[in-house]
């Protein structure tokens, strides 16, 4: 897709509630078309429901979504509200293996929470990709976070993607553990 438009940042608004996850849906290959419930649970529903003030988006010319960082701010919070209205719904749509991962990866998580409270996803549609928005998310996303008093962010990167990985390492996030094919990063705020 080519674009010639420019974008601007702004806070997410209930009507870019399909557009991210459609974007969400593009980005990620890992799952089946028939899969994309149990992607949009894992990663994108609960930040735009649950926690609409900490999410940003791209927006293009029209004011559409073309691109988002979306984040949970209180690691504790998360968790709880994850485990009793996410979970299930993961059950529901058959990805008990995501189940079980997630359950798993919350518990290596927990040890970075002090120090990286919060935890964020970002994507940008093709186009609008390497053109710098990803790094003015990330930067307007810890702007917002440190407004909230938040102290840190925390992120997973899948090991193979070291694309994804260069991202992080140059805005300055640092590894902090790895995991389940993943790496995870820490970035300090404040």
């Amino acid at each position: 897709m080519e674009n010639a438009g420019i974008a601007v940042i702004r806070k997410f608004e209930e009507r870019d509630a399909d557009n991210v996850r459609d974007i969400c849906a593009e980005a990620d290959d890992s799952f089946s078309p028939g899969q994309r419930g149990v992607l949009l649970t894992l990663y994108c529903n609960y930040y735009i429901e649950q926690e609409p003030e900490s999410c940003l988006v791209l927006a293009d010319e029209n004011d559409d979504a073309v691109g988002y960082c979306i984040a949970a701010s209180d690691w504790v919070l998360y968790k709880a509200r994850f485990s009793k209205v996410y979970l299930p719904v993961l059950r529901r749509r058959g990805g008990i293996l995501h189940v079980l991962r997630k359950k798993s990866e919350t518990r290596l998580l927990d040890s970075f929470a002090e120090s990286y409270p919060a935890h964020l996803h970002i994507d940008l549609r093709e186009g609008w990709r390497g053109r710098g928005y990803g790094t003015k998310l990330l930067a307007e996303m810890a702007e917002l976070l440190a407004v909230g008093g938040v102290k840190g962010i925390m992120l997973g990167v899948g090991a193979e993607n070291t694309g994804a990985q260069r991202f992080y390492e140059r805005f300055g996030y640092s590894v902090i553990g790895k995991a389940y094919n993943c790496i995870y990063y820490g970035y300090s705020i404040s």
